[in-house]
């Protein structure tokens, strides 16, 4: 017995609740005997369950999950791909008196999907704020030596808040500090002069980075207040840089400042072909690291994820929009982490170092 082509297969119709060993259960039940692996390395190049598993979450719109956290097939998916049933064909025997050339194409299993993550810890933000401190240097070189060594991989930025606020409106500043970190990269000062107006950055940021350029422009502590050291800091920076010395810090010299600030010490050489489309998304206060309604700078995090080149996953994050979120949060909800309630980030940072839970140990 052997498979026919794909041009003889037949078209799987979802239907809730569905795994790949129960469809293979009913066509052998029908006459077409087959086993979940062969479906899958018909369809994907593999049987190994973690990599079926995405295919099932990228190719066929899962999101659902069973109690042993596999993917479960839904009916109100909407796949980029269809899953193929192949059809079993009787195997004849070879006339023995003349010379046969048979050719076997090898199918190629596919690369494993996830690369590797970083976390940007030195990015703890301010609440409601999508500044990026100078703490994050270290961080960001890091991310930099990393998609170096990983030359086929293709970056994705998450940005996450806390619980503080509405749920939409953490939505929204989660993809601004996820879209403030890919215009630092990619040295961007105008996204930042956009996000210093509608946040209100104000004094705190210009002081921030002031002191970050060192002891000439030392603007004292970072406290929020335009006084006279500020003011002079200010001057001096501008002096030396010809904006014309005026202490205030307006449009013309914050897009200096804000380039300088994103292509001198910190500067990181990431191309925008070296993101995948979408290149940053925002997720909200679904996945927090620490489970608490109130502030928390360990929940306030932009994380890179890099995915091989080859093997992007399907992303369902929708600019702006809850409904796709709730659609990933939705029941039944076994998790890798139980706090991470969205089922698609869920999955794929249970691979990545920085998302475990941090073990407790017991006091003695």
């Amino acid at each position: 017995m052997g498979f026919d082509s794909r041009d003889t297969a037949t078209s799987y119709t979802p239907q809730d609740g569905d795994t790949l060993e129960e469809i293979a259960q009913r066509e052998t039940a029908n006459g077409n005997p087959l086993t979940a692996a062969e479906i899958a390395l018909f369809n994907w190049g593999t049987d190994d369950p973690e990599a079926v598993d995405e295919h099932l979450r990228d190719e066929l719109d899962c999101y659902r999950r069973g109690e042993d956290n596999r993917f479960l097939i839904s009916s109100d998916s909407e796949p980029r791909s269809e899953l193929l049933l192949p059809q079993r064909f009787e195997e004849s025997g070879l006339p023995i008196n003349q010379t046969h050339t048979i050719r076997v194409r090898k199918q190629q299993a596919p690369p494993p999907q996830f690369e590797m993550c970083a976390r940007l810890r030195g990015i703890f933000f301010e609440t409601a704020k999508s500044f990026i401190r100078p703490s994050v240097v270290g961080d960001l070189k890091r991310v930099e030596e990393a998609m170096t060594r990983h030359s086929d991989a293709k970056a994705l930025i998450f940005g996450h808040t806390d619980k503080v606020g509405s749920e939409q409106d953490n939505k929204d500043l989660s993809e601004r500090r996820a879209l403030s970190t890919y215009a630092f990269i990619t040295d961007d000062p105008d996204t930042w002069e956009e996000l210093y107006n509608q946040e209100n950055w104000g004094t705190r940021a210009i002081q921030e980075i002031l002191k970050d350029f060192g002891p000439p422009y030392d603007p004292g502590p970072v406290d929020g207040i335009y006084g006279p050291r500020t003011r002079a800091a200010v001057s001096r920076y501008q002096e030396d840089r010809g904006l014309g010395a005026d202490g205030i810090a307006g449009p013309i010299t914050r897009k200096e400042m804000f380039t300088e600030y994103m292509t001198s010490k910190h500067d990181v050489k990431l191309a925008p072909d070296r993101f995948m489309d979408p290149k940053h998304v925002g997720c909200g206060e679904l996945n927090p690291l620490e489970e608490t309604e109130g502030p928390s700078e360990s929940n306030r995090r932009v994380m890179f994820y890099l995915f091989n080149e080859g093997r992007l996953p399907a992303i369902p994050c929708r600019e702006g929009e809850l409904s796709a979120c709730r659609r990933q949060a939705t029941e039944p909800l076994p998790r890798y982490r139980e706090n991470f309630r969205c089922s698609f980030y869920d999955s794929i940072s249970h691979r990545c170092p920085w998302e475990k839970p941090i073990p407790t140990v017991p006091l003695k």
